[in-house]
């Protein structure tokens, strides 16, 4: 919608992604689990669990499509992702929740789904968008905010990142 202010199309799909974080009763390792469902170690030691049981690209994008916006969670996953947890990892049963929550998120089109769209706008001198990071954007946001704070203090791409920007910049 805010790039129709600007005179252009942007087609992200909208999706809500929910996810519990818990205090893990025994110290995790520190890298991802993946298997029916998403386990991310924090810092701090706890874990984040999301994305429970989902088929395939498709099935994800259209089972928490929010294309209006809602931003509210459910009991419904909450319950599933720490259920695919414990299947997983039977010790998270004495997890303890410390929080549920949930982000919408936008996603691109079909193939390239998780490839996000970074730049400066055509035809415009100061219209800029970082958009489109799907699932990604946490493992991402640290270097697209620096990528898009130099190339918006400096004018202009920095050099070690031009051939991503390649890719990535709207057209």
């Amino acid at each position: 919608k805010a790039a129709s202010w600007l005179g252009r199309d942007m087609p992200l799909s909208v999706i809500m992604e929910e996810c519990v974080c818990v205090e893990a009763p025994e110290d995790y390792p520190h890298y991802s689990l993946y298997g029916h469902i998403e386990i991310i170690r924090k810092v701090n030691g706890e874990l984040i669990l999301a994305t429970a049981e989902v088929q395939s690209a498709q099935h994800y994008l259209e089972s928490k499509a929010r294309n209006d916006l809602d931003d509210r969670l459910t009991e419904e996953v909450k319950e599933k992702n720490l259920e695919t947890a414990v299947r997983l990892l039977p010790d998270l049963e004495e997890a303890r929740l410390v929080t549920h929550r949930g982000d919408l998120l936008a996603y691109g089109p079909a193939p390239d789904y998780h490839r996000p769209i970074m730049g400066r706008l055509p035809q415009w001198e100061n219209g800029y968008v970082a958009t489109g990071f799907g699932g990604l954007g946490i493992n991402m946001s640290s270097t697209a905010g620096h990528v898009m704070a130099d190339m918006i203090a400096d004018g202009q791409v920095p050099f070690r990142y031009q051939s991503m920007m390649d890719h990535l910049s709207p057209k």
